[in-house]
This record gives structure tokens, sequence and C-alpha cells, in this order.
């Protein structure tokens, strides 16, 4: 017998042998520095997240938070600051506020806030740092504008402007390509990409806005831009065309995350005016779907991962995680609202949601990926002997959406919760015969903590890409008399 954690199973026996792998998450409360509230904007590949909450003395300040540690990462001199966007090394950035009252942009690194200075103005604001630490963001001039700049090495670069007043840099890739937007000499804000110096205007769609919103590894960027009747579409440009991403149906639609495979996520209206995440690829926009009524989709991973936010038919918001076809609740952490940011390539969701007691708090999902299991493979009733002295065999299955010879036998562990046994034997086989390897693990059955009268037992490790595992499968005590 096969079964799925987390599955609710009411097909019959041929179904249930051809489950498939699912993810499910729990949200991590990432509490505060002692305040009512936080936020969680953003996080790593480590599952890193950076953000704000509240001090005890009321105080905003920006924080990270890792591992159930939230570190405060203090101001340059002021009482606030906020973090915005941070690398794989951990290095953060955001804006804080200044002993004079100046909001400046700043760079935290191995405990040290630097503040990245101004273009001659008194405010800057950073939004996005890449793998290299080039910190990109606005500041003013001092002429009284805004311009986009560039952060390196201690050195801070205009990046200019398409002949207006005005430029903001949204994003940086890892190979120091920036997006953003700025006026034109005629007034008009159209998306830009800066590289190697020069400053390129991405045009639009026929209309007079274009604003760039994210930007992959390969220089891919999407926005949004107005049409030639108007509209707002959403658009993606790559080797100097931009193309119209189209809408669901109805006159708007806005794009503001691509991947490095090219899927762009956003929403669109649809021809009866609602509001509905989508995710294009290949020419071809997918709705996908809502909780129950409106959604939006804000990040997508390089596995097609999408996180964003819907509303309940109660009308309540909610963060989503949507995969494979399926758009599922992450639910709250006690209150009544969950609302998605960000989302890494382990899957797990950055964003905020409200508590039992009505505050607003940051979190991080722990995504798990429920795997097919089968204990005592050719034994249709599993039948375990708490008191035997003997070994548990325990396979995991590969299916079509999960390969098991990835699962790392060393962190896999078996038993009455998933915490017990330790395997004393792994191989890959073929046990179900259907031409793929799974793997054959073996467990003492003293150690497993399975007591008579238990009906089911739990599994849980890791792949050796560090992805959290998780399945169960049905079993009959015997000799318990």
């Amino acid at each position: 017998m096969k079964r799925q954690l987390l599955i609710v199973l009411v097909a019959a026996m041929a179904a249930l042998s051809a489950a498939q792998s699912a993810a499910t998450s729990t949200l991590v409360d990432i509490g505060t520095l002692g305040g009512t509230d936080s936020r969680a904007m953003a996080g790593n590949e480590a599952g890193v997240v950076v953000g704000q909450s509240e001090t005890v003395t009321g105080d905003t300040h920006a924080i990270l938070w890792a591992n159930g540690v939230m570190t405060d990462l203090g101001t340059l001199g002021g009482a606030v600051s906020q973090g915005a966007a941070l690398n794989d090394a951990g290095e953060a950035v955001g804006s804080s506020e200044t002993s004079t009252g100046d909001s400046h942009a700043f760079l935290w690194a191995n405990g040290v806030m630097t503040d990245l200075g101004t273009l001659g103005g008194n405010t800057t604001r950073a939004s996005a740092v890449n793998t290299a630490g080039q910190v990109v963001g606005t500041s003013s001039t001092a002429t009284g504008g805004s311009h986009a700049f560039l952060w390196e090495n201690g050195v801070m670069t205009d990046l200019g402007t398409l002949g207006g007043s005005f430029s903001q840099a949204m994003a940086i890739n890892p190979t120091g390509q920036v997006i953003g937007r700025s006026l034109t000499a005629l007034g008009d804000n159209h998306a830009f990409l800066w590289e190697n110096g020069v400053m390129t205007d991405l045009g639009t769609l026929g209309g007079s806005f274009s604003q760039a919103m994210a930007i992959n590894v390969s220089g891919q960027v999407v926005g949004e831009s107005r049409t030639t009747s108007g509209d707002t579409h959403a658009f993606l440009w790559s080797n100097g065309v931009m193309t119209d991403l189209g809408t669901l149906g109805g006159n708007y639609s806005t794009a503001p995350a691509v991947n490095a495979a090219g899927q762009v996520v956003g929403t669109s209206q649809t021809t009866f005016g609602e509001f509905r995440a989508f995710l294009w690829e290949n020419g071809v926009m997918m709705d996908l779907g809502t909780l129950g009524l409106a959604s939006q989709a804000y990040a997508i991973n390089d596995s097609g991962q999408v996180a964003g936010w819907s509303n309940l038919p109660t009308s309540s918001l909610r963060a989503f995680l949507w995969e494979n076809g399926v758009m599922t609740d992450l639910g709250t952490i006690g209150g009544n609202y969950s609302r998605a940011f960000d989302i890494n390539n382990a899957g797990q969701v950055i964003g905020i949601s409200q508590t039992a007691t009505g505050e607003i708090h940051g979190f991080i999902s722990n995504s798990t990926l429920s795997v097919v299991i089968d204990i005592k493979p050719g034994n249709p009733q599993n039948s375990i002997n708490p008191r035997d002295q003997g070994v548990i065999q325990v396979a995991i299955l590969t299916t079509s959406t999960f390969d098991a010879t990835t699962v790392d036998p060393a962190t896999v562990l078996f038993g009455a919760t998933g915490n017990e046994a330790v395997p004393v034997f792994d191989a890959l086989k073929d046990v179900d015969h259907d031409g793929a390897l799974d793997m054959i693990l073996h467990f003492r059955t003293e150690e497993t903590a399975i007591a008579c009268g238990a009906t089911s037992a739990l599994l849980t490790g890791e792949t050796s890409g560090g992805q959290a595992i998780e399945g169960t499968d049905a079993v009959v005590t015997v000799g318990c008399q």
C-alpha cells in the first residue's frame, strides 16, 4: 500500500499507486525586534530573509532573519531603517535615516552598515544588490533631480537619464545590467537598460509610458507599457525587441518577474474585468486561477514555482504557491491575511501575514515535498511486529514528478514521527517494476518507536540539493498480544 503525505486520498487503490509528488508549506513567523510588527521583503537561496521590524521603543529597523534568529541591522544614526533586498552572500541593502534626518541608501555586510552617500542631494534609496555586491537605487542630485545610481567598491556612479530629470533603478542582474525607468526629453516615462556606461531606451508598446521591473541573468527584461490604444500591457524585452505579452481578455496586464528560463509572471485583467495571476511562456499566457476571487502573481523561481496572493471567497487575502497547475493556499500565521513577495529556488516563499492578535509579521515558508513511499514492498498489509529485532524495508518510489535517486540517504529518518531511525542499508532498485530506479532503505525495527496499535509510519529527509521530503504509509502492527 502506498500513500502520500498531506494529501487526502479518496480515489481507488489503482489511483493511489499513481500518486504524484507535491510540495506543502507551513509558514514560519520571523517575529519582531520587540515591537508589534515586522515585514519580510525578500529572501536568498539560503533562506535568509531581509526586511524590517518595529523595536521595543517603537522605531523601525532593518533586519536579517536566518534559522530562527532575527538580527537588528541598526541605522545610519537616525531612528528608522528599512531592508529592501539581499544577495546570496547575505549582504543586505535598503535605506536608513541619518543623524541629520536625511534618508540614505545602505549596504550591510559582515556586521557593518555602510552609508552609500548621494549624488549630491540629500536622499538615496537602494533597491537591489547582485552577487558581486553591486548596488543600484535612486538618489537626489545637487540640481534637484533624481537619478538612478550604481554603487560599487565605494563609488556611486550616476547612471544618467534618457534626457529628462528623473531616472530610477529597479534591479540588477549578476552581470551588472541595470533596469528601471527614466523620463525622456519629451517628458515621457520609458523603461531603460543600462550596461557598460550606456543607458538604452527600451521604447514602448506604442504609447507614451513604459517601466522595466525585473531582469534575468540572460538580460531579458519584463515590465509594463502603454499601448497605442492607451491600455497597459505586460512586456518582455529580449535582444532589442519588446514583445507585447497581451492579456487574459481585458485591457490590463503587468509583469513584475521573470526567471532564468524566460518564464514571466504577473497579473492580467480578464474579459469579465477580473484580475488574475498569469504565467507567460513561449508566447502563451496561462491563467493561474484563484483561491476564490482575484489573484496576483509577484515572483517566480527557476523551477517555475510562482508566489503571489489571492482572495478567498470570503474576500480574505492569502499568499499562494502555484506549481504544476495547482494553486495552494499557504494560510496565515494565525490571522486572516497573508501576502507573498518573493520565492527562492528551494521553493521557500517570503511575505507578510496577520497574526492571531492582529499584528503583521514577516514569514518564510518551510517547504516540504511529499513523496510516495512503500513500507515492506511486496507485503500488502505492511505488517510490523514492534517487538521484532530485525529490520524494516522502506522504498522511496520514483514517480513522474520525483526522482528517488536524488535522495541523500544520510539525511533520512524513519519511524513513528519521522525522527527516529537512521538507515542501516541503502541501495537503488526498481522496486515497483516501472523501469525507474527507486531507493530502498533498511531500518532497525527497535529504533523506529513504532508501537502496538500504530496505523502509519513517517519518513523524512532531504535530496542532495537540500529539498526537504516527507512521506507516509499505512502499517498494521502484529505480535502485540
